[in-house]
């Protein structure tokens, strides 16, 4: 027969739901925060700071925390709490004196330690991959466009990303020009050394000497 271990919790009630916290918890949010059951959290329920702060103020801000002023999550009072944006909250908090103790704490070191092969592991897997590859595609739609002016031709363009020309054709045009690609070859029919793009499948020096090597070539095919 199993047992179940039953923790000891405290209860509050506020509009009518009940919100319990565990003190004897493992997990910190647990211990810390007054939490709706399962049914109410389906209906949309938030934790007991977020509901008594959408009492006096409405649905919260899309992308921002609740935030316990005097840093003591036990204090919901509405004076008590305010809405930050997500990544003004993480970082808040991050730069607490107890936030960088705990960074060097044993017990966070061991942490790391133990879910770093773990982490790696995930961020090669296939999931991982794709996830990133849908995070980056999220962070680029949100980011805005910015002016910029071709370096080929000239004309201003706007962009995400910070680039140099307007398009691939002005990038290409650049490239040849600037002769970036260019490497020396050796005639197939002279034998003279020319300079060439790497792109471009070029044997020959000069015209003179492709129509020369055509003929060549072409009077081969007929004589076999």
């Amino acid at each position: 027969m199993r047992y179940a271990v039953v923790m000891e919790s405290q209860l509050i009630v506020f509009n009518g739901t009940n919100f319990r916290r565990y003190p004897e918890s493992k997990y910190r949010s647990d211990r810390v925060y007054f939490t709706p059951g399962a049914g109410d959290k389906a209906k949309g329920i938030g934790r007991l700071h977020e509901e008594i702060w959408k009492a006096e103020h409405g649905q919260i801000p899309e992308g921002h925390h609740i935030h316990h002023v005097d840093h003591n999550p036990l204090n919901n009072y509405g004076a008590n709490l305010t809405a930050m944006t997500k990544a003004a909250h993480h970082s808040h908090h991050a730069n607490t004196p107890e936030a960088r103790e705990r960074l060097r704490s044993d017990e966070w070191l061991a942490h790391l330690a133990a879910i770093r092969p773990q982490a790696a592991a995930w961020h090669s897997s296939p999931a991982g991959v794709e996830w990133h590859r849908e995070h980056a595609r999220q962070m680029m739609a949100k980011r805005p466009k910015t002016p910029g002016l071709c370096d080929q031709c000239c004309e201003a363009f706007l962009s995400k990303r910070p680039l140099r020309f307007c398009s691939n054709a002005c990038k290409s045009a650049w490239r040849r020009i600037s002769g970036l690609d260019d490497i020396e070859g050796t005639c197939t029919l002279c034998g003279a050394s020319f300079t060439h793009n790497r792109y471009q499948t070029k044997v020959t020096c000069t015209r003179s000497c492709s129509s020369k090597l055509a003929r060549a070539t072409d009077k081969a095919r007929k004589a076999t």
